[in-house]
């Protein structure tokens, strides 16, 4: 049932609504396919992506980033500011660190704190600078850099090119009334899908 409504959402209702970049591939998570079209798109639109993973962060030289959660848009310099480090370098980050988010497991003891310091080559003399640097250690970041790194290599060459959008008022309330989503027809609630999409 879910399956079918998801389908349904991604081949009927985001067209419908003039949404011209619903991507999907097998083989690949949603952030490897946002982060591909970030890529193959740098420079050529605005781009804003909206997300709470920060696995995105190392998109953040080519991108904005908008978390819905904190309703804050997040920049580049909000990374180097909080970090110190390149933005390309978060992937490190996780590769050290590990990412539960993704079940990729780091080096024991070591967190992002931890790991940005090692970069930064600011992590004082210890147990854990060591563990980073032993064999097992580098062994643990070689397997860990092509699981956290976006977007992921895969064998498929993926070409996620952007179309511009078409949206339109008319089509989401077309949209809206053809489904029953009658909530979204309100007058408030309209007019934060007017505002969020500039309709």
């Amino acid at each position: 049932m879910a399956f079918d409504q998801f389908t349904e959402l991604r081949r009927v209702i985001l067209p419908k609504l003039g949404f011209n970049n619903v991507f999907m591939q097998a083989g690949y998570e949603a952030d490897d396919l946002i982060a591909k079209a970030v890529q193959d798109n740098d420079n050529k639109y605005h781009t804003i992506v909206v997300s709470t993973d920060q696995d995105m962060y190392q998109l953040l030289d080519q991108c904005a980033i908008y978390n819905f959660k904190t309703k804050k848009k997040l920049h580049q310099s909000f990374f180097i500011e909080k970090y110190f480090i390149p933005c390309y370098d978060w992937a490190n980050v996780k590769a050290i660190a590990g990412c539960s988010g993704d079940n990729v497991t780091g080096i024991e003891g070591v967190g992002e704190i931890k790991a940005v310091q090692y970069l930064r080559d600011k992590l004082p003399s210890g147990v854990i600078k060591e563990r980073i640097k032993s064999k097992e250690g580098q062994e643990i970041i070689k397997r860990n850099l092509p699981m956290v790194k976006l977007p992921f290599e895969g064998r498929r060459k993926l070409d996620m090119r952007l179309k511009k959008n078409n949206l339109t008022k008319k089509q989401f309330i077309d949209v809206f009334v053809d489904y029953g989503f009658q909530s979204f027809l309100k007058p408030e609630a309209l007019q934060k899908w007017v505002e969020a999409f500039d309709l």
